[in-house]
C-alpha cells in the first residue's frame, strides 16, 4: 500500500475541515447558519459489496458510519459532501489461497475466505430534488485504504478456526469509482433521509494477482440532520 504523502494530507484535511464544520455546529445557536442553504448531519448504514473476480454471490456486509454536507446551489440542485471514517468493503466466499506455509496451507485447505477493505470513504455529488421528498444524483468517490485482510474460516465437527492474513501491501492505497444515489425524506424535505446507493469502482484494488478486482456495492444509509432536530419529533 503506497501513497502519495501530500496527496494523504490534502484528503485527509478536507475530512478534518468537515468534521470540525459539523461539530461546531452542533454547538451554535440557530442563528449561525441558514439550515435552508446547508444542513449537516451524520450517517449510518449496510454496505453490501463484491470484488468483480467473485462470484456474485459472494457478497460481503459491511458498516458505515459518517457525516455529510448539503450545500444548495439552486432550488432544486445540491452539492452532497461528508466522510464515512467507517467504510467496509470486501467480498465473501473466496476460495482458499496458499500463504507460503506448508503447515498452514494444509490446515486451511478446506476452509473459505472473506476479504475486507477497510476504507476512509469520500462523496462528492450532486444532488437533484425532484420534490420535498424525493432526490437523486451521482458523482465521484474517493477511498484511502485504512486496512486490509483476509480472514479463513474453517469449521472441523465441533471445532472452529478462524485466521486473518494481511494484505494491505497487496492493496491499492486509493479506489475511486462513480456514487450513484437515490433519496427519501421522511418530512418535507427535512429530518431523517433515507438512502439507497451504488458505487461502481473504476479501478483495480489488488496489486497483487492479474486477475482485475474492482469494488461494487449496493449501500442503504440513514441520514440523521443535526441541524433540525425539530423534524424528528
Amino acid at each position: 500500500m503506497k501513497i502519495s504523502l501530500s496527496v494523504l494530507l490534502i484528503l485527509l484535511g478536507v475530512t478534518t475541515v468537515q468534521a470540525q464544520l459539523l461539530m461546531g455546529l452542533m454547538f451554535a445557536g440557530k442563528d449561525k447558519l441558514d439550515p435552508d442553504v446547508v444542513q449537516m448531519g451524520f450517517q449510518v448504514g449496510g454496505n453490501v459489496s463484491n470484488l468483480t473476480q467473485f462470484d456474485e454471490g459472494s457478497f460481503n456486509l459491511g458498516l458505515l458510519i459518517g457525516f455529510y454536507t448539503d450545500i444548495k446551489i439552486s432550488d432544486n440542485l445540491f452539492l452532497h459532501t461528508g466522510g464515512f471514517p467507517v467504510s467496509q468493503f470486501g467480498a465473501g466466499a473466496i476460495s482458499p489461497y496458499s500463504l507460503e506455509d506448508e503447515g498452514l496451507d494444509e490446515l486451511l485447505a478446506e476452509s473459505t475466505v472473506r476479504r475486507r477493505l477497510n476504507y476512509l470513504g469520500l462523496p462528492f455529488m450532486l444532488h437533484y430534488k425532484f420534490n420535498e421528498k424525493w432526490r437523486a444524483g451521482l458523482g465521484p468517490q474517493l477511498h484511502i485504504l485504512l486496512s486490509a485482510k483476509d480472514f479463513f474460516y474453517r469449521e472441523d465437527g465441533d471445532n472452529e478456526l478462524l485466521y486473518s492474513n494481511n494484505i494491505s501491501d497487496d492493496v491499492r492505497a486509493l479506489d475511486y469509482g462513480l456514487m450513484l444515489h437515490t433519496g427519501y425524506f421522511l418530512k418535507q424535505g427535512k429530518g431523517v433521509y433515507l438512502q439507497l446507493r451504488y458505487y461502481l469502482g473504476f479501478r483495480d484494488v489488488i496489486d497483487a494477482v492479474p486477475e482485475y478486482q474492482a469494488n461494487r456495492s449496493f449501500q442503504f444509509i440513514v441520514g440523521i440532520p443535526i441541524r433540525n432536530a425539530e423534524d424528528l419529533e
